[in-house]
């Protein structure tokens, strides 16, 4: 079985060593990431720019575009 993501930088033209690494590499960003805003929170930090980012201090999407179409923001 493979990955859409392996198929995806094999036909990119990567090596098929590489290709088959890759999602791998990619699953160990996202649980490295994870577990630092796990143990920041847990020992009461703050997590890093990526949660507090200027997407992160916007009301969700339906929300604004809703205020926009009532006259009270650009939606």
């Amino acid at each position: 079985m493979t990955s859409h993501l392996r198929d995806r930088v094999a036909r990119l033209g990567e090596p098929e060593w590489r290709a088959a690494l890759f999602p791998l590499s990619v699953d160990g960003m996202i649980v490295g990431a994870s577990m630092t805003l796990l143990s920041d929170a847990r020992h009461g930090r703050k997590g890093g720019l990526c949660c507090g980012g200027p997407r992160g201090r916007q009301p969700p999407r339906g929300r604004r575009a809703a205020a926009a179409r009532r006259g009270r923001g650009r939606g």
